[in-house]
């Protein structure tokens, strides 16, 4: 059977008017106990807990309605009761957390704030991984304030949540660098490393460092990234970059150097051109390094060559033209599926206009379908000899054919009037039976290759170590020094040089680096320029297909040698890559011959031939040990077999080494 509620209430009533606050208590906990939701009747039952000195019950029962009223949407509501709980229990900074969250609900942002930093100050100290989350709302409230969110970092250290910690000193590492403070940039880089360690922050670390010009700071940190790294690109030009602030270009030109042939050796043409302008910039006196530079940065250009920034390839003003300049709005702002999609939408007649072919190649490349962009390619229609070349190294590039992009150019730039200039071509000097410059050696060249001091291998490519420039005296600031014979920038660390004996042409890096680049290419491996004049060595005679296939590699007609070379025996294998050799392609060729001369027995006539035709390629591409080893294994089969040519390529083995 239910109380009568109203009777209750004011029999509650009279006895608050006489002042018996207890006996009124007990009145309310009956009508609270029957209906526990009435927030009325709670509230009246909190205020007489206070009155009769039952804090701790007070505080439960506005606890209850606090909650009631956050949880329902009614925050102003709760705002009230959470002020009468902190008076009961001021030194409960969750509290203040919870009063905070009702301001911000409330639409109260000052005092929310107020309220959290409250929280935090508290937290901090003994609780700092429970002032995280509060934090976190101040950072909503005060965005993009750096200090705010330092403080953060500074919670998660304290917490010993070291990847939270890393993570969050990295970003404020890139907030800085956006808002321009390279020195909180390269501040907070530290504290993310001094978190936890790693290779890859301390290379951000160090750049931040150099950015600011504080190459002493680098210095620890590039010593760090090298020794875990030693072939990464990236490091090495920031220890080159180190070394040129530390005045010590001498060094930081070696480093460059080793950088441009880790970039060549990875086909990365635009990386390597930025390498080699640095090592001429900090003073590089090698005379074939601007060549070598001229050719990486018309790589780096053909590499990065998109067709629709073609001449030959720009729309008109008609539907088609407007056509294409939409795409292109939308590729140039990153939504290349929208560009692809107009394209692909339009009709026949739009399709077939050459520019938005163009168009929707490029737009399937951007979106990685090769496959689809390589069929428009093979269905293009190059309008002349220059659009030709152009989507050949396209092709090539979406390929990953990158080292045969300079090897050979449109049948057509060899026909240009200038290369071809009677008059040039057909001048009596030209004809003269005298020997010119590419042609036969100078009597002082003769008299070199005589002289049996020369010729001896032991002299020639004696395994003793080249003369080594002496000491920059780097070494004194950062370590113990090295010696004056010594070049060796591991001193720079304050490690002691090896002590066995250096390889020929020695940059000093191996002590710091180790062995692994002992074998990449050398930088001189520039491709040899297409030429008509061919000087090898006859290996077939009389006619037939092979005679033919050699005459027209000599005369520079290459697309009719090649139709002629459909074999696979040495004599072809060989006569491939001599053709491969005669447009540049180095590599190409020696894999040519090197295929053709594996299968062959040493009693075939070309078998000689192709050896030392192997050796030179091998040695034109970096590999002169591999090419003396090949000289070496000629000589002992036919000590007689072309010796003049043997000892000139031993020559030119020694002037690569040094």
């Amino acid at each position: 059977m239910g109380i009568d509620r109203n009777r209750l209430e004011q029999e509650a009533l009279r006895l608050l008017q006489r002042g018996q606050n207890e006996r009124a208590l007990e009145r309310y906990l009956t009508l609270l106990r029957d209906q526990p939701r009435d927030l009325r009747i709670r509230q009246q039952v909190a205020d007489l807990y206070l009155k009769v000195g039952e804090t701790r019950k007070a505080e439960q029962h506005l606890r209850e309605i606090a909650k009631f009223h956050k949880n329902s949407g009614k925050a102003r509501a709760a705002i009230g009761v959470y002020k009468q709980i902190i008076r009961i229990k001021p030194d409960d900074s969750t509290l203040y957390g919870d009063l905070g969250e009702c301001y911000h609900r409330a639409g109260f942002p000052k005092e929310a704030l107020q309220a959290f930093e409250r929280v935090v100050e508290a937290l901090s100290k003994y609780n700092p991984d429970k002032a995280v989350p509060y934090q976190k709302r101040i950072i909503g409230l005060k965005p993009g304030v750096l200090p705010v969110q330092v403080k953060l970092a500074e919670l998660y250290e304290a917490s010993n949540w070291a990847e939270q910690a890393q993570e969050e000193w990295r970003r404020l590492a890139r907030e800085a660098r956006r808002q321009g403070s390279l020195d909180d940039r390269a501040r907070f880089l530290m504290r993310s490393i001094a978190a936890r360690k790693s290779v890859e922050i301390s290379i951000e670390a160090a750049e931040a460092w150099i950015d600011v010009g504080d190459f002493e700071q680098a210095l620890p940190l590039v010593q760090t990234v090298t020794a875990a790294k030693p072939e990464d690109p990236e490091a090495l030009s920031l220890l080159a970059r180190t070394l040129v602030g530390l005045d010590a270009k001498d060094k930081a030109c070696q480093v460059w150097l080793m950088v441009a042939r880790l970039h060549l050796a990875a086909g990365n043409a635009a990386d390597r051109a930025g390498a080699l302008r640095c090592a001429i910039e900090n003073g590089a006196s090698d005379p074939t390094l601007e060549a070598e530079l001229a050719q990486a940065d018309v790589t780096a250009m053909r590499i990065g060559l998109r067709l629709t920034a073609c001449d030959w390839a720009e729309p008109g003003n008609d539907e088609a033209g407007d056509l294409v300049v939409r795409a292109g709005v939308f590729a140039q702002y990153g939504f290349g599926d929208k560009a692809r999609e107009l394209l692909e939408g339009s009709d026949d007649a739009q399709k077939s206009v050459l520019a938005v072919q163009v168009a929707m190649l490029e737009a399937r490349a951007a979106n990685g379908d090769i496959e689809g962009t390589m069929q428009l390619l093979h269905s293009l229609a190059a309008p002349s000899s220059a659009a030709r070349e152009d989507i050949r190294v396209r092709r090539l590039v979406l390929e990953g054919r990158l080292d045969e992009i300079d090897a050979s150019e449109d049948n057509d730039n060899l026909l240009e009037d200038d290369l071809l200039d009677d008059d040039e071509l057909l001048d009596d000097e030209l004809l003269d039976d005298e020997p010119t410059d590419a042609g036969a050696l100078s009597d002082a060249d003769d008299e070199l290759l005589d002289d049996d001091e020369l010729l001896d291998d032991d002299a020639l490519l004696d395994d003793a170590p080249l003369p080594a420039p002496a000491d920059s005296g780097l070494g004194n600031l950062f370590g113990d020094a090295s010696t004056d014979e010594v070049d060796d920038l591991a001193s720079l660390f304050g490690t002691a040089p090896d002590e066995s004996p250096a390889a020929p042409r020695d940059d000093g890096l191996d002590s710091l680096f180790g062995d692994s680049l002992q074998e990449a290419p050398v930088l001189h491996d520039t491709p040899v320029p297409p030429s008509t004049t061919y000087t090898a060595t006859s290996v077939v005679s009389g006619s037939g297909a092979l005679a033919d296939a050699e005459a027209l590699i000599r005369v520079g007609a290459w697309d009719r040698a090649q139709a002629l070379l459909d074999g696979d025996t040495l004599p072809h294998g060989l006569l491939t890559a001599r053709l491969l050799r005669a447009q540049g392609q180095m590599r190409a060729a020696l894999s040519a011959v090197r295929d053709a001369i594996d299968e062959a027995a040493e009693d075939d006539p070309a078998y000689l031939p192709a050896l030392l035709e192997m050796a030179e390629l091998t040695a034109a591409t970096g590999k002169t040990r591999g090419a003396k080893r090949l000289l070496d294994e000629l000589e002992d089969i036919d000590p007689s077999f072309q010796a003049e040519a043997v000892a000139l390529v031993r020559r030119g083995i020694v002037l690569l080494r040094q």
